[in-house]
């Protein structure tokens, strides 16, 4: 579904198909306080190795420890310092997750339990994705702070440092001023000039806002047909130079290439992003299926380099209008003999 190897979705599998109108999980929030005007996304797979056609997984890097109940981890979430709170859900899948990457809180740093008890949870040291195998999950207890920043720390953003070359490889015609890949990352910069961005932080916007709303003599468009991608072609380098138009999921990839040509370490994410409130939590539907970039971020020595984690920014921009041409109706008579027993009709 998402162009990505390693990914876990089989076009000849309706199983695992995501329907628009189908509720997924519900996410209820157990604590007091929970910040309803703060994104939420909900993480499914995150992919790090980039294609040339999209981003798959470096299952080199990674390995997967089996998770025991009251597991926690906080490699590579933000520092406490950008924590409001740590907020307890109880997320309850619809149909019970089999064999599949498992649905929570992008930046999770427990899972104090699940059910069914006999699910053998792992959890992706690199990634910090989870999967289940053994028995169906039908629902999961996750503790996730509140993160947030104010202006003073962004303005303080630099690439992290701390990962060495992790999130930061990209093909070198990128890089080559002979090559016309070369284009994407004249792009990136001049993006970055125009805004005036100073920060890691400001840059990544600078990047976004642009794919989401291009500027005066350039404009991106979100479709479901694909970008047209000829055979032998770079993605990132067909989308933003020439399509100009494409599927959510490329421009997540696009950015996540553009982001890195800007410095900091970018991957590639998909899952769910937002839900219906109601009241106590999240009711997660398959219209909220999405795939974003997250970009990691350390405050620079002033600011104590402080790790701000990764940081999910949402790239896809506005989808294309739609345009009804030639509309006709079909058929324009309807004659019932009902001498011979026999309906006939006659249209155009």
């Amino acid at each position: 579904m998402f162009n990505c190897i390693g990914g876990n979705f089989d076009p000849w599998n309706p199983n695992d198909d995501i329907i628009q109108n189908e509720i997924v999980f519900y996410a209820n929030n157990s604590t007091f306080g929970v910040d309803e005007t703060l994104d939420r996304y909900w993480r499914v797979h995150t992919y790090d190795a980039y294609t040339g056609a999209a981003y798959g997984k470096n299952v080199s890097n990674q390995i997967w420890p089996s998770m025991p109940q009251g597991f926690g981890n906080e490699q590579w979430i933000a520092n406490s310092t950008f924590r409001n709170s740590t907020e307890s859900w109880s997320i309850e899948f619809v149909n019970p997750v089999e064999s599949a990457n498992v649905p929570f809180p992008y930046a999770t740093t427990g899972v104090m339990g699940w059910a069914d008890t006999l699910a053998n949870l792992s959890h992706g040291n690199i990634t910090h994705d989870i999967k289940v195998e053994d028995a169906g999950l039908v629902g999961m207890f996750v503790d996730a702070p509140e993160i947030w920043y104010d202006t003073s720390e962004l303005d303080l953003s630099i690439p992290y440092a701390g990962a060495g070359t992790y999130g930061l490889d990209v093909p070198s015609e990128f890089n080559d001023p002979s090559h016309p890949y070369s284009e994407v990352f004249n792009i990136t910069n001049a993006i970055i000039n125009d805004a005036g961005a100073v920060s890691a932080y400001d840059k990544a916007v600078a990047i976004q806002e642009f794919l989401l709303n291009g500027n005066g003599t350039t404009e991106y468009l979100r479709n479901y047909d694909g970008s047209g991608l000829p055979i032998g072609e770079d993605l990132t380098f067909h989308l933003v130079v020439a399509a100009k138009e494409g599927r959510c999921t490329e421009f997540s990839t696009a950015f996540t290439t553009m982001l890195r040509l800007a410095g900091p370490p970018a991957r590639k994410v998909t899952g769910y992003h937002g839900g219906y409130w109601n009241g106590q939590g999240y009711t997660v539907a398959g219209v909220h299926s999405d795939s974003w970039a997250e970009v990691h971020l350390q405050t620079n020595p002033s600011g104590n380099s402080l790790d701000m984690g990764w940081i999910p920014l949402d790239p896809c921009p506005a989808a294309a209008p739609t345009q009804v041409v030639n509309e006709t109706w079909e058929p324009l008579t309807v004659h019932r003999n009902l001498s011979t027993g026999n309906i006939w009709l006659n249209g155009t």
